[in-house]
């Protein structure tokens, strides 16, 4: 086997991410390169190794302009992979595509799909897309869906997930008012981005041994603790004085969405992983 093949990576979008990023891949003797969704999307000349980690995203973007956007990268993608043989795919995708449930159960990888929102529907988009090139050109896709990422404005300095907000408001003594709605009842998990890189890591150094009778395999991530808004608030407010919760009491059937990550722990065998507690 050329181990040489699986030793070059190329990430696509995520730039905050890269640099340390870059030092996970190091620290598993793997080397890592990046090109911005721009370049992509721009027209530009680019080129990507046989092994790519694909985490763009156009939620930033109008509807409108998504839509185009998309268009415009799944081409550009997908005239870059068609040319390799045997390519090894990771999508960094996002448990919003299972949706919204009524149940507390968690989500297993099996689990229907049922985007919610546009961010939903362009990451499935962009997974049976992806999909569809390793099975035409004999590659792998592994497709990472994720809970909400915790710990980017550690990293950053930046963050719109709710448990960052509330990390910035405890380090800086920041006053801050949050509309809750579903009285906080909601049930979600996370996972930090230390977990995230450590996880992304594994999967390119492991890639080889990953996926032998398909070319598709998911795997949901997140540190496998369940929790309630309403909870997470509750602890910080004990210590927090500056936070006001409003919470809207309306109630709807399907609230919850959280993952069951066995599939992700059995294989890499990590289970222990930062929890938020540990973090606010």
């Amino acid at each position: 086997m050329d181990l040489d093949k699986f030793y070059n990576w190329t990430l696509i979008g995520w730039r905050d991410a890269f640099d340390t990023l870059k030092v996970y891949f190091e620290d598993h003797k793997l080397n890592l390169n990046f090109i911005s969704t721009d370049k992509v999307i721009n027209e530009e000349k680019f080129y990507t190794n046989d092994n790519i980690i694909i985490a763009s995203t156009f939620k930033r973007y109008s509807i409108k302009e998504m839509q185009k956007l998309i268009d415009i990268f799944s081409e550009r993608i997908s005239s870059q992979i068609l040319r390799k043989k045997n390519p090894n795919i990771i999508y960094l995708s996002s448990s919003s595509v299972y949706g919204l449930s009524s149940s507390k159960d968690s989500f297993t990888e099996n689990a229907l799909e049922n985007p919610y929102n546009e961010y939903a529907f362009e990451k499935l988009i962009f997974e049976n897309l992806l999909v569809k090139l390793a099975e035409e050109t004999q590659g792998k896709c592994i497709i990472l869906r994720a809970a909400g990422f915790f710990g980017k404005y550690e990293l950053f300095g930046k963050s719109t997930n709710i448990i960052d907000i509330l990390y910035e408001s405890n380090l800086l003594q920041k006053k801050i008012s949050l509309d809750i709605e579903y009285g906080g009842c909601q049930v979600r998990d996370f996972i930090h981005i230390n977990d995230l890189f450590e996880i992304l890591s594994l999967f390119a150094k492991n890639i080889n041994k990953i996926q032998k009778k398909s070319n598709k395999e998911i795997f949901n991530v997140s540190n496998n603790k369940k929790y309630r808004i309403k909870d997470i608030l509750n602890i910080v407010q004990s210590n927090n004085k500056n936070i006001q919760i409003n919470y809207d009491n309306k109630l709807a059937n399907k609230i919850h969405n959280s993952l069951d990550n066995k599939k992700l722990v059995n294989l890499l065998g990590k289970e222990e992983f930062i929890q938020i507690e540990d973090y606010i």
